[in-house]
């Protein structure tokens, strides 16, 4: 019976690993790279930024506000957009531990390896 099992089980791994090719990833996140509207792009241009350039995020819990921030050529940051937050969990303060539903806070690095294109959250 278990071996039966092991060969159901070791079936459906494979034909789920058969339809993971490079043609039908490249639908897989839309979201993720989707071209920046040209509003944004004007403004990044006049303020002398690249498309390319490091981007940094802000975000004020109180205020409810998440700010874009882009390097410039010159390598000073400015302002590229600002978003009302409309909807988090937990309460104002610091995260505990994992689970407790409050955002970290702190500074960190994000790296584009560490990035989900798949991520529902944008």
């Amino acid at each position: 019976m278990f071996a039966k099992l092991a060969r159901t089980g070791l079936l459906i791994a494979a034909i789920g690993v058969a339809g993971c090719n490079d043609s039908s990833m490249k639908d897989f996140a839309p979201h993720a790279n989707k071209p920046l509207p040209d509003k944004i792009l004007a403004s990044m241009n006049a303020k002398g930024m690249t498309r390319t350039s490091p981007v940094m995020a802000r975000i004020f819990k109180e205020e409810g506000k998440l700010e874009i921030w882009k390097a410039k050529t010159n390598g000073r940051y400015d302002l590229v957009a600002s978003y009302d937050i409309c909807k988090w969990s937990g309460k104002l303060g610091p995260k505990f531990t994992e689970g407790d539903r409050q955002a970290p806070e702190g500074f960190y690095t994000v790296r584009p390896a560490q990035m989900n294109p798949r991520s529902s959250y944008h």
